[in-house]
C-alpha cells in the first residue's frame, strides 16, 4: 500500500479512469465469472438467480469467479443444505431435468462453502441407488481454496476389502489419513490393499472422514475415490455409513 508520494495520485487516477470507462460502457478486464455458466447452489432444488429468498430457504445461490469456465455443473454446499434434496438435484442434473443445467451431465462438482457442512458431501452420495454406480473423487482446490468433490455417474469403485476403520466426530483426521495410507500402500508406496472401509455415523464424523481423504490425496498424489453406503450396524439397532475408499 502506498501512503505517500506520487503513488497515491497514480492509484486515484487509475481508479477514476476505471469508473469513467465503466460509465461509457467499455468492459473492464476481470476474471471470468463461472456463475454465468454454472451457478452454484445446492439443497431444495433449482432456484433462479434473482430469487432473493434463497438464504432463508435450504438453497443458497453462490456466485464464483475463476480463470477458466467450469467443466461440470458446480453446487455449493452450505450449512443449510439438505442432503436428500441435494441427492435429488444431482440426479436431475444427471438426467437432464434441471433447467439451470441443460444437457445430460455425467459429473457434478460439489464445492464446500461452509466447513462444518463437509460431512454432507459424503452423506449425499449415500442416498444414490447402487445401480447408478455413483462415486466421489477428491479434487484439488482451485483459486477459492475450497474443498471439492466430483460426483460421477457410472463410475464403479472396488468395494471389496477387509480393513475397517471406525470414525467418530472426535477422530483426528491426520491419524486417520495415515491409518488409511498404511493399509493401501507399503513403505515404498507400492499398492497393498485395494480398499479400506470407513465406518461412521453422523455428518460430523463424515466431515472427519472427508478431511482425512483430502489429506490422503495430497499425501500420496493419487486419485482418491470413495463410495458411501447406508447399512445396519453389527448390532442391527442403528444405521451407519460405510465408505469404501480406494486409490487409483
Amino acid at each position: 500500500v502506498l501512503w505517500q508520494g506520487q503513488g497515491v495520485y497514480h492509484c486515484l487516477a487509475v481508479a477514476f479512469a476505471g469508473v469513467k470507462l465503466a460509465a461509457w460502457g467499455f468492459p473492464l478486464p476481470c476474471l471470468a465469472d463461472r456463475s454465468s455458466r454454472s451457478p452454484l447452489y445446492a439443497g431444495a432444488g433449482d432456484v433462479p438467480a434473482q430469487d432473493e429468498s434463497a438464504e432463508k430457504a435450504e438453497t443458497t445461490l453462490i456466485k464464483r469467479t475463476g480463470l477458466t469456465p467450469a467443466l461440470f455443473p458446480e453446487l455449493g454446499i452450505v450449512n443449510r443444505t439438505d442432503v436428500k434434496k441435494l441427492s435429488g438435484l444431482i440426479t436431475a442434473i444427471f438426467n437432464d431435468k434441471s433447467p439451470h443445467h441443460p444437457g445430460a451431465n455425467r459429473a457434478v462438482d460439489l464445492v464446500l462453502r461452509n466447513p462444518p457442512a463437509r460431512g454432507k458431501m459424503i452423506y449425499a452420495l449415500a442416498y444414490f441407488p447402487e445401480d447408478m454406480q455413483v462415486s466421489g473423487q477428491v479434487m484439488s482446490r482451485s483459486r477459492d481454496r475450497q474443498a471439492r468433490v466430483r460426483v460421477i455417474r457410472d463410475c464403479p469403485v472396488e468395494e471389496s476389502g477387509s480393513s475397517e476403520l471406525l470414525v467418530s466426530k472426535m477422530t483426528d483426521p491426520e491419524k486417520l489419513m495415515y491409518a488409511m495410507k498404511s493399509r493401501l500402500l507399503d513403505e515404498k508406496n507400492n499398492n497393498k490393499e485395494q480398499t479400506v472401509h470407513l465406518q461412521l455415523q453422523g455428518e460430523r464424523a463424515g466431515g472427519v472422514a472427508l478431511s482425512a481423504m483430502e489429506r490422503l490425496f495430497f499425501e500420496t498424489w493419487r486419485q482418491v475415490s470413495f463410495v458411501p453406503r447406508f447399512q445396519r450396524s453389527k448390532t442391527g439397532k442403528t444405521s451407519i455409513v460405510d465408505v469404501s475408499v480406494t486409490l487409483s
